[in-house]
């Protein structure tokens, strides 16, 4: 990925933007590592989700 710019201005939106493209890169990675296997997403997704959930009612 060629990042090299942010595109928005104040520090949180930067944060924001800066989440965003971490995120990118780490999908991207878990995809290359997984050989695009949608099953093995499926999974990730749910495992995701569950963690969420258990996050958010603490």
């Amino acid at each position: 990925m060629k990042f090299r710019e942010f595109y928005t201005r104040g520090l949180e939106n930067v944060r924001i933007e800066h989440n965003l493209v971490c995120t990118a890169h780490n999908l991207r990675v878990m995809w290359g590592k997984l050989g695009g296997s949608v099953a093995a997403l499926c999974n990730i997704k749910g495992l995701v989700a569950n963690f969420a959930f258990r996050v958010s009612s603490i």
